[in-house]
C-alpha cells in the first residue's frame, strides 16, 4: 500500500518525486499561488483536508501535471480506494511498475482525516485561473468539498482531455465561473451542470471543443441570464442539451457561435435543445 506523503501547503519546496500527496494545512495558510504546478511524478492529490481551512486556490493550483490522475476535494474514505487502478495505469506509464496502487486508509491520510469533525464545515470560497488546467492524464476529480466555492476562475479543468465525466452537483454555491470553463475535455461524453443553481452566466467558451459530448444536462440553471461567445461550440457529437426547469427569464444576450458545430459528427448535423418550464 502506498503511503500518502502530508505536504503542508505552508511547504514551498515539496519534493519533484512525491507521487501521492495528502495537502495539510497546519500553518493556517489562506491563499496559494503557484502551489504544485507543473509537477510531472504528481499521480493523486487529496485536498481534503484543505479544503476546511484554505479560503482562496490562487492561480494555477495544480496547472500542468501531466500524470495527475485523482484529485480528491473531499468525498469519503474510499475516494481514493475506489479509483486505484486509474492511478496505478499512470504510475505504471511513468515508473514503469505496477506497485503503485494507492488507498486513502494509510496512515497519515487516515489520521489527518479523523482531525476532521464528522460534519465538516469547507472554507473555500474562490478557485483561481488555471486551475487543474492542462493536466491531461486527470481522470478523477471528488467536488464534494467544493460546497462553499462561489467562484471559479478562468480556465478550470481547461485542456483535461482524459477526463470521462465529472460530478459538479456540489457547486451549488457558485456564482460566477471563469472563461473556458472545462474547454477542450475530449474524452467528456456528458455534462450534468444541473447543480450550478445560483450560476449567473455561461461564461465564453464554457464546455466549448469537447468532441465527444453527446449530452449535457442543465435542468434548473434558472439564474443564468447570460449566455458567453462560443458556448458548448465545436462539440461535434453533441445530441441533446437540456435547459428544462427554464433559463432566467431575464436572459439578456445570447453570445456568437453558441452551438456552433454541435451535431456535425453525427452526419446530420442534428440536435435538440430543450428550454422551458
Amino acid at each position: 500500500m502506498t503511503q500518502f506523503t502530508a505536504v503542508d501547503a505552508s511547504c514551498l519546496n515539496v519534493s519533484d518525486a512525491a507521487h501521492h500527496i495528502v495537502i495539510t494545512n497546519d500553518n493556517a495558510v489562506t491563499e496559494l499561488d503557484f502551489f504544485l504546478s507543473e509537477r510531472p511524478a504528481l499521480l493523486a492529490v487529496d485536498c481534503s483536508i484543505l479544503v476546511t481551512s484554505l479560503t482562496k486556490t490562487g492561480d494555477c493550483f495544480l496547472y500542468g501535471c501531466d500524470y495527475l490522475a485523482l484529485v480528491d476535494f473531499g468525498r469519503d474514505n474510499s475516494a481514493l480506494d475506489d479509483n486505484a487502478a486509474t492511478v496505478s495505469e499512470c504510475a505504471e506509464e511513468l515508473t514503469g511498475t505496477t506497485n503503485s496502487t494507492i488507498s486513502a486508509l494509510d496512515v497519515v491520510g487516515q489520521r489527518r482525516r479523523d482531525e476532521l469533525p464528522s460534519v465538516p464545515t469547507f472554507s473555500l470560497t474562490t478557485i483561481g485561473d488555471h486551475a487543474l488546467s492542462q493536466c491531461s492524464s486527470l481522470t478523477v476529480v471528488h467536488c464534494g468539498g467544493l460546497a462553499s466555492v462561489t467562484s471559479i476562475g478562468a480556465s478550470f479543468l481547461y485542456d483535461a482531455i482524459s477526463l470521462p465525466t465529472i460530478d459538479l452537483n456540489a457547486l451549488a454555491s457558485v456564482t460566477r465561473i471563469g472563461t473556458n470553463f472545462m474547454h477542450g475535455c475530449a474524452s467528456l461524453t456528458l455534462a450534468d451542470i444541473s447543480g450550478l443553481v445560483n450560476l449567473t452566466e455561461l461564461s465564453n467558451g464554457f464546455l466549448s471543443e469537447c468532441f465527444q459530448l453527446v449530452e449535457v444536462k442543465a435542468c434548473g440553471l434558472s439564474s443564468v441570464a447570460r449566455i458567453g461567445d462560443g458556448c458548448f461550440a465545436k462539440c461535434g457529437s453533441l445530441e441533446k442539451v437540456d435547459f428544462s426547469g427554464g433559463l432566467s427569464s431575464t436572459v439578456s444576450h445570447i453570445g456568437s457561435l453558441f452551438l456552433m458545430g454541435a451535431g456535425m459528427a453525427t452526419g446530420t448535423g442534428r440536435f435538440h435543445v430543450l428550454i422551458g418550464c
